[in-house]
């Protein structure tokens, strides 16, 4: 076989290997992203309903201390009324006086124990809105998250699919391209993502440096494979791109 269709062959071989490793790169990237995709859209869902939960269990309390703070009034009012009917059974200045006080301090109680209340009903009625929001929002959420951790959990798996499909498919181009050149290759790929470029205004299509015209001429004739002395890349002629100047 001619050296410059063997070349030719090789450079084409070399650039459809090239087109697989950048399809099989930005697939793995994609692997790499979707399942902290898929993480985050799950990571929503139990944000909301954790920010529910909580919202709930201070509902739960606050209506416990109301129920607390309804008894302990409840008592109060008791002691009362039956403060204000000892004072018909009082016989003294002193015991009337001391009853007196004890209404006092009761009223107060009571006063305590109802501004409490009112307190807590407020904050009652506040979490009890809170928590129709929070509900409406972890629904919404995890309905929109569902439906997209399904979709990415479907693409991950078609992801993986076709990367085993062009696996294939490198694998079986490799079979026919020279190890060494192969190996040249593989190297190159190492330290940039393009390892073939073509020659562009007479320079490197990959680092821009200007080529000799010596070396020009030894891509143009295609005998041999020649790279960038600069960047190490694979060069090759591409008429009518690489005549621009």
């Amino acid at each position: 076989m001619d050296d410059n269709i063997e070349m030719e062959m090789i450079i084409n071989y070399l650039l459809e290997l090239q087109d697989i490793d950048s399809r099989l790169r930005d697939m793995e990237w994609s692997r790499n992203f979707l399942p902290e995709n898929l993480e985050e859209k799950k990571k929503e869902i139990e944000e909301a309903e954790k920010e529910l939960s909580e919202e709930e269990e201070r509902l739960l309390l606050s209506k416990k201390d109301y129920d607390i703070v309804s008894m302990n009034l409840e008592g109060a009012q008791e002691k009362l009324k039956k403060h204000n009917e000892e004072l018909y059974n009082v016989r003294t200045n002193r015991e009337y006086d001391a009853v007196q006080m004890e209404i006092a301090r009761t009223k107060e109680v009571i006063a305590e124990l109802e501004e409490t209340a009112i307190e807590l009903m407020e904050k009652i009625e506040q979490s009890e809105k809170n928590v129709e929001q929070l509900r409406e929002r972890a629904k919404q959420v995890k309905e929109t998250n569902e439906k997209q951790i399904e979709e990415l959990e479907r693409s991950l798996s078609n992801i993986n699919e076709r990367i085993r499909e062009i696996e294939k498919e490198r694998e079986l181009l490799t079979r026919r391209i020279p190890r060494s050149y192969l190996s040249t290759y593989n190297r190159i790929r190492r330290g940039v993502p393009d390892a073939v470029v073509p020659v562009r205004k007479r320079a490197c299509g990959g680092c821009f440096n200007s080529l000799p015209p010596q070396v020009i001429q030894e891509i143009k004739r295609g005998d041999k494979l020649i790279t960038c002395e600069r960047c190490g890349r694979i060069l090759y002629w591409a008429p009518g791109e690489s005549d621009k100047k």
